[in-house]
């Protein structure tokens, strides 16, 4: 329990040996938890090797992997493979699409009218 100046942080540690999605899923529900502050600590070594497999074969060995490569790398493996969308979406799509429509008659019996 926070006592004091203590402010609510969450911090995961990505496990390896578990199935990715449970891991994805315990570390989203972890990091939307967070409030101030979020500390992710996961094995560069891993990251580093997971980043290199995606290069070509010729520059696997000689590169260097900056620690912008690495957040780039865990947030791609963190993100949402469907953007989440709103259950009003469609409904707006919808009514944007009947006023398109109706634009298009009017000017369509505009031409008519000559």
């Amino acid at each position: 329990m926070p006592t004091g100046n203590a402010r609510p942080r969450a911090t995961d540690n990505p496990p390896g040996g578990i199935e990715r999605h449970r891991a994805t899923e315990g570390a989203y529900v972890a990091f939307s938890r967070a409030r101030d502050r979020l500390q992710i600590f996961a094995d560069t070594r891993e990251i580093d090797a997971q980043v290199r497999l995606e290069l070509p074969l010729s520059e696997r060995l000689q590169t260097t992997i900056a620690p912008e490569q690495r957040l780039d790398w865990l947030a791609g493996r963190m993100s949402r493979l469907q953007v989440k969308t709103s259950t009003l979406d469609p409904v707006l799509e919808q009514a944007s699409q009947r006023q398109l429509r109706e634009r298009q008659r009017e000017r369509s019996a505009e031409y008519d009218r000559g």
